[in-house]
């Protein structure tokens, strides 16, 4: 696929390539040309004025809206039409009356046109096609701002800047790539850490100093009660192994506690 229009702004406030910016009032007459064209069975005239769409639109100095957007598909697909090229048709046919369902093609284009118009349907394509924010100004995806295109049918992207001057404009069939334009920098982070790591060692060196003193006390319980009893030693062996897990487990416990109040401190993000 090709990119049908990409044009960037001059020094002199008008695209490259062009002498001078377009206004939109060009671009509608050209569209209105082409409906008059087309309400008289004139294929000539309607060629003409789509041909004289077509150059206008990479020089447009203006935003254009979305009936806008959607007369330049309709027309597009009634000169396709004509040239009986139905898969191009189609293509335009449901471009246009996704941005408007409810347009009622005229009857006296003929039943066939109208056919063709009906059996198009409407897009259930979702703009799921990510345009990255430039760095200045923002993005218009057939008349309105997004920062989202359709991923299946064609879109007029137009890049603004930060003033609000039309700087690019592109028609873009699903498989065109995106043109290249600056993108918006993500800053670094800044200010306070959100993360607070220190506080996290400490809570969880606090709560296993807790768990090192819990087992201390239930090894120093077991040592007593292996001291009071006088049942024979062999009768307490158990007692005996709980007192040493419990005895080993407090040291365990403790040394983790205090490896993690060391490292509270060496991160310090309090």
């Amino acid at each position: 696929m090709t990119v049908l229009a990409l044009v960037a702004a001059s020094a002199l406030g008008a695209p490259a390539g062009c002498s001078v910016g377009a206004p939109h009032q060009a671009f509608d007459d050209a569209l209105a040309a082409g409906e008059v064209a087309a309400g008289a069975l004139d294929v000539e005239a309607l060629a003409m004025a789509i041909s004289e769409a077509n150059t206008t639109f990479p020089c447009l100095d203006e935003p254009l809206s979305t009936p806008d957007v959607a007369r330049w598909y309709r027309l597009r697909g009634i000169e396709r039409f004509v040239a009986s090229d139905a898969p191009s048709v189609t293509r335009w046919f449901v471009a246009s009356r996704s941005l408007e369902p409810s347009y009622p093609l005229d009857p006296a284009l003929g039943s066939a046109l109208g056919d063709a118009w009906a059996a198009a349907g409407v897009s259930s394509d979702p703009w799921t096609r990510p345009l990255p924010p430039p760095a200045a100004g923002w993005l218009q995806v057939d008349g309105r701002r997004s920062e989202s295109a359709p991923a299946k049918r064609p879109f007029v992207l137009q890049r603004f800047d930060g003033d609000g001057a039309v700087v690019a404009n592109a028609l873009l069939l699903p498989d065109d790539p995106l043109p290249a334009w600056p993108r918006r920098k993500v800053a670094p982070p800044t200010g306070e850490v959100t993360g607070h790591r220190s506080r996290t060692f400490l809570a969880i060196g606090l709560a296993t100093g807790v768990a090192a003193g819990a087992s201390a006390g239930a090894a120093t319980a077991l040592r007593h009660a292996y001291v009071a009893s006088d049942k024979p030693a062999d009768g307490l062996r158990g007692t005996l192994a709980a007192n040493r897990v419990f005895g080993w487990g407090s040291v365990g416990f403790g040394a983790a506690a205090a490896g993690l109040g060391v490292g509270a401190v060496a991160v310090g993000e309090w």
